[in-house]
């Protein structure tokens, strides 16, 4: 007994001198002690990466940084033009070390938006998670401060089918309406961005980007993306409102209506067409007479 307690004392002394040598970087402290003590305002995920030297000193993941270790916090301007919305959404991505997750893209007329499912949802789940608003609200906020210089956002939702089930629970496709259907209700409700040029559709399944035989693969298929069209006279953004409204209502007059009329449009009429009238028996026999009065008395011979 008496030499296990004077073991156990060595070590105390031993990792008390140890301690006394050591040094404590005082913000990496802070910082875990605020992920204990108040989690949720800056400390959803705190990962201490060892100190190098000179230039690749260590950046917490999670905590907005650079290269010089100190916080950039996010953007603070919004768009004054929709060519501004591009490098806005870029700036915030790579101020929280989101490259990973949200990808941005910028084409004539339009920015690409890909967000991973796990930023938003659950698995299985379409309502959004509460750590899925400070970027919702931030897209709201650039969103609406160009708002009269955006035509359509498309939001698109997508789901990964694994090999060998058939008979899942959950339907792909009613999923992936619905968690597009939750961001675009978010940014209609929450931001007051205007309904009529949200355009939420799911996919399911069918629109793979990555091998659904990997886990790997269905987490990239798993996916929101955003289309966001400028409403200045683009081509190649006419093109791709063209392929995204086809077959759903007269693209020509949108986002101005988008209702059962429109179903009922030909190619290049501008008025329903008026359904016929049931015909009866007794109209065959009123036809017959008018036809037959209306023909002229041969001649006799």
């Amino acid at each position: 007994m008496n030499t296990y307690a004077d073991m156990v004392t060595l070590l105390l002394c031993f990792f008390v001198m140890l301690f006394s040598m050591s040094t404590i970087d005082a913000e990496k402290w802070e910082a875990i002690v605020r992920s204990f003590v108040n989690p949720g305002e800056e400390t959803n995920q705190v990962v201490v990466v060892p100190d190098g030297e000179g230039e690749d000193k260590g950046v917490n993941q999670g905590d907005p940084g650079n290269s010089d270790g100190q916080s950039t916090g996010q953007p603070s301007e919004l768009p004054e033009n929709f060519d501004d919305l591009y490098e806005y959404m870029k700036q915030y991505v790579e101020s929280r070390n989101m490259q990973g997750s949200v990808n941005v893209e910028k084409g004539d007329g339009s920015v690409y938006i890909r967000f991973s499912d796990n930023i938003f949802f659950n698995p299985d789940k379409y309502e959004l998670r509460e750590d899925s608003f400070d970027i919702l609200n931030f897209l709201g906020d650039g969103l609406v401060a160009v708002e009269d210089q955006i035509k359509a956002v498309n939001i698109n939702g997508h789901t990964a089918m694994v090999p060998g089930i058939t008979d899942y629970p959950v339907s792909d496709r009613r999923l992936s309406s619905e968690r597009a259907s939750s961001v675009a209700i978010f940014l209609e409700e929450q931001k007051g961005f205007d309904g009529a040029k949200l355009l939420a559709v799911g996919f399911g399944g069918l629109h793979p980007i990555a091998d659904n035989n990997t886990a790997e693969g269905r987490s990239k298929n798993r996916r929101v993306d955003m289309l966001i069209i400028s409403s200045e006279n683009s081509e190649a953004g006419e093109q791709m409102l063209a392929q995204m409204l086809s077959g759903t209502f007269d693209p020509n007059q949108y986002p101005a209506v988008g209702n059962v009329q429109d179903e009922m449009m030909g190619k290049g009429n501008s008025q329903p067409k008026e359904p016929e009238r049931p015909r009866f028996a007794e109209d065959e026999s009123d036809e017959t007479q008018s036809q037959n009065e209306s023909q002229p008395e041969e001649p006799a011979s």
